[in-house]
């Protein structure tokens, strides 16, 4: 199956540092891995890499689902969804910093019965927070990403504009717990 080579050759790309014996700030970025809560039954998981002083790239993967029947009246699905962004930090203690950037966000699902067909998600969004640093390792975040999404459907013989989504409002809000190496 795709999904299952897919999935370790994103990771593995991820966490692969070819500059494992430098030690020079600039030559070795930090990075930081963690989640993001907006409640207790929406998680997403965050990676971010440091590009220069106070700015740093970011990938969330926001959602992930595959449902595999096998019977006579299977139904096959996928879902997954995703942003990359950038931010920027601006100091404004020596631990607390507010944050600034922007994201590309993308989705897709799939189901198959006789034919594939499935619904996909294409937008931006403003990213903006404050984050605490507890030490060098360990920060936390409360951020809001106000977006804009439109949603396309799909089948064999078409694609369709369905729809535009408005992600604004208080139920937007997160609060992110990271860890820095």
């Amino acid at each position: 199956m795709k999904i299952q080579f897919i999935i370790p050759l994103f990771l593995t790309a991820l966490f692969f540092n070819p500059a494992l014996a430098q030690t020079n700030e600039q030559d070795n970025p930090k990075r930081e891995i963690g989640v993001r809560m907006s409640s207790l039954q929406n998680f997403d998981f965050m990676y971010k890499k440091q590009k220069k002083q106070n700015k740093y790239s970011r990938i969330r993967l926001m959602s992930f689902d595959v449902t595999l029947l096998d019977s006579s009246n299977s139904i096959n699905s996928m879902f997954l969804a995703a942003a990359y962004g950038r931010e920027k930090r601006i100091p404004v203690t020596k631990r607390i910093s507010l944050v600034k950037g922007w994201e590309l966000i993308g989705a897709v699902s799939a189901n198959q019965t006789d034919n594939i067909w499935g619904t996909f998600y294409t937008g931006a969004g403003l990213v903006l927070g404050v984050q605490y640093d507890f030490n060098e390792h360990f920060s936390m975040s409360m951020e809001t990403i106000p977006s804009i999404v439109g949603r396309f459907s799909y089948s064999p013989s078409h694609v369709a504009f369905t729809g535009l989504d408005f992600g604004l409002g208080s139920n937007k809000a997160a609060i992110s717990l990271m860890y820095r190496f």
